[in-house]
């Protein structure tokens, strides 16, 4: 999938059995030039999500769990006049962003009949 390819509300899962996703949240540096930043979800293979599991992360997202895509957000720095857009996702009650280049490890969910 591409990011122009997203649309507001649109339900994504992860498109392979051998990838997860969760909540960085092991990052605990405030982004100093962004404050408002949220929790970045990220992408990966199943090992690299075993591997988190063993630092902290408590939840990991498979392929049949639903993420709801919410849309672009502008998010202003702190001092200076730039702005950064993140693409912001929802899932299991928790909003986050993902990046661009992890958005080809979703997929339109399908609809369970």
């Amino acid at each position: 999938m591409l990011c122009k390819d997203l649309h507001e509300g649109m339900l994504l899962e992860i498109i392979d059995d051998k990838m997860c996703g969760w909540f960085n949240t092991l990052v605990t540096i405030q982004n100093s030039k962004f404050p408002e930043m949220p929790i970045r979800f990220r992408i990966a293979s199943d090992a690299v999500g075993l591997l988190m599991m063993s630092q902290g992360i408590s939840k990991i997202f498979k392929k049949h769990d639903t993420i709801m895509y919410l849309g672009n957000k502008q998010i202003a720095a702190s001092r200076a006049k730039k702005t950064r857009q993140v693409r912001m996702i929802y899932t299991d009650g928790k909003t986050g962003y993902v990046e661009g280049y992890d958005i080809k490890h979703l997929q339109p969910q399908k609809v369970k009949e």
